[in-house]
């Protein structure tokens, strides 16, 4: 049986999740709707279904048995509600081993460090556990308050992409930016 992370802080935990978490999650996406729209793709409507949440969350659980992307929610530790979600995609290793970061918060739940502490244990196990030497996370110029947590996480600036992602129906521009393992060893 696959074992799957979790790592616990103050009243929260931040874990994969399973079929019976879909009625938390569409209650988070749902109640972030529109907050939340100007900084992600556009949605059909059957992203906020829990149709929708049971495909991608089995979907999930076998990228992350095969190592390819994973996919960790944020809960409230008491009430299981959903606050959060971290996405690691294009996971590639040798010689790269190296994957892509992306993050949304419930925004009752904006500037209260959930997210920082979240990211951080996140990186912790991928570094560790998955021998990762590298994240890369790119945010809109005019998304500071994400510029400034993956500051704070230790990420540096690689560079500037025009038109880089279709965010809200529009190509957007994005700041790139990476983060290393310094002690990183092959295994």
């Amino acid at each position: 049986m696959q074992h799957y992370p979790q790592f616990a802080f103050d009243h929260y935990v931040v874990r994969t999740a399973g079929l019976e978490d879909v009625p938390a999650i569409v209650d988070m996406t749902v109640r972030n709707r529109d907050i939340l729209a100007p900084l992600e793709p556009v949605r059909q409507e059957s992203y906020y279904s829990a149709e929708h949440w049971m495909v991608v969350l089995t979907q999930a659980r076998s990228a992350f048995n095969d190592r390819r992307s994973a996919l960790f929610w944020l809960f409230d530790r008491d009430s299981q509600r959903a606050l959060g979600k971290i996405g690691i995609s294009n996971v590639v290793g040798d010689p790269f081993h190296a994957a892509f970061l992306g993050y949304s918060l419930s925004q009752e739940q904006w500037g209260q460090g959930l997210m920082r502490r979240s990211l951080e244990v996140t990186i912790q196990f991928l570094f560790d556990e998955w021998n990762l030497h590298r994240l890369m996370a790119n945010y809109m110029p005019e998304n500071e308050r994400s510029g400034r947590l993956l500051r704070r996480l230790g990420f540096t600036v690689e560079g500037y992409a025009r038109d880089y992602l279709r965010i809200n129906g529009e190509w957007r521009d994005h700041v790139l930016t990476s983060l290393h393992k310094p002690d990183w060893q092959a295994r």
